[in-house]
């Protein structure tokens, strides 16, 4: 090497040194928030979900969560305990930015985690707009602390310390669920309205596998599902009770938010006040039971008391006042009971019984007058689906074809 080249070598290394001081100092003058809760209202910013203005802040109900949770926490010493939380919560409280806000937070405190949020589908119109809110956020971050807006590739962002986000689909089918994960160990894992991912089950047992056993971080939060047997609604009800797989079972009524209200004075409190609308003894006696303003009884009689009976139970699905509501039919199922009942004692089987492939057929010696046939098509699990073929006049059970059979 001459005299010109070395030169050259150690003017690259005083600027690298510089450039190190530089971040330095500039990270003394941004110091990283003591407490996630700090973090959350001073330098988190999210855009608002309406005026798309950004916002810091921590809702009533993200605020009981962060004071109550498992996961997110660390001992005097620094070092991280294991915490699993499953969350149960009305819509639109923000609370997947809440999440994503602690999850942004434990990275920068600890530099070297990996983060991964999973998504209910991998369409570009649920997958994309998170990703969106979480490049906005990290934008709007002190630039020493994630080196300008972040490395981004794809739907995964590293920052300076080595931390690393990422936002995946939690799979169409079981086989795709159960490889999410798989390619490598997982800090932090956050599953997003769990109650619409096709195969729950599948997904937690590949992803719990990633995580540390000492100190990993498992969240799952949903809106809760109408089937009270879904994956998300049978662990939350079952963590309610006593930990289990998740340690802590969290829910919130809707009125446990304060923005759900409609303001008086406004075209649809006069509405839901009119002398003439319709409200039974029973609705007026709930209202008064649960203690609500008047901008609140005038939210809720719009949600839950107007629309056809599918918005009803939609409602009182998303912003219900106890998990039963989420799951109850109400006055309007489309299937009777009492026929029901009366239909299944109706079916016989034949006494001859055979199959061609996964057609089973019974033989009664007589040709049907008429054949109704019945189909569950099993939502997106195909080795499930399943027609029943019985006659019209006798109820005798024909034949049927099964996934499984």
């Amino acid at each position: 090497m001459n005299v010109r080249d070395l030169e050259r070598e150690l003017t690259q290394i005083r600027k690298r040194r510089e450039a190190i001081r530089g971040r330095q100092r500039a990270a003394e003058t941004t110091p990283l928030p003591d407490t996630a809760e700090e973090f959350l209202s001073e330098r988190c910013y999210w855009r608002h979900i309406e005026t798309k203005q950004p916002i810091a802040a921590v809702s009533p109900i993200g605020a009981d969560y962060i004071e109550n949770r498992t996961a997110f926490r660390w001992d005097e010493s620094g070092r991280r305990v294991a915490g699993a939380d499953i969350i149960g919560k009305p819509r639109r409280v923000y609370m997947t930015s809440t999440i994503l806000g602690l999850i942004f937070y434990c990275l920068l405190r600890f530099p070297g985690l990996r983060a991964l949020t999973v998504l209910q589908v991998g369409r570009d119109d649920v997958l994309k707009p998170v990703v969106d809110e979480v490049r906005f956020m990290v934008s709007m971050l002190p630039e020493e602390w994630v080196s300008g807006d972040g490395q981004w590739l794809g739907n995964t962002v590293k920052l300076p310390g080595g931390s690393s986000w990422g936002a995946v689909s939690g799979g169409s089918s079981e086989a795709i669920a159960d490889k999410v994960g798989r390619s490598g160990a997982i800090d932090i894992a956050h599953f997003s309205e769990t109650s619409f991912i096709p195969h729950p089950e599948a997904l937690y047992g590949a992803v719990s596998k990633a995580l540390p056993p000492g100190g990993g971080w498992m969240i799952s939060e949903s809106t809760l599902p109408s089937d009270p047997d879904q994956w998300h609604a049978a662990e939350l009800v079952a963590t309610l009770k006593q930990p289990g797989r998740f340690l802590r079972g969290f829910f919130w009524p809707w009125y446990a938010n304060p923005d759900k209200r409609i303001p008086r004075g406004s075209p649809f409190f006069e509405a839901m006040h009119a002398p003439d609308f319709d409200v039974t003894a029973d609705e007026r006696a709930r209202e008064q039971e649960l203690g609500l303003d008047d901008e609140q009884v005038a939210y809720r009689r719009k949600e839950y008391l107007t629309g056809n009976a599918q918005a009803r139970r939609t409602a009182r699905r998303e912003n219900p006042e106890c998990i039963d509501d989420a799951f109850s039919l109400g006055d309007a199922q489309w299937l009777d009971e009492g026929a029901m009942l009366q239909c299944e004692a109706m079916v016989r089987n034949g006494e001859i019984y055979d199959h061609i492939g996964k057609f089973r057929y019974w033989a009664w010696g007589r040709r049907a007058s008429g054949v109704v046939v019945g189909i569950d098509s099993a939502g997106m699990g195909a080795d499930s689906k399943c027609a029943v073929f019985i006659d019209v006049e006798s109820g005798d059970q024909l034949g049927q074809v099964h996934g499984q059979g």
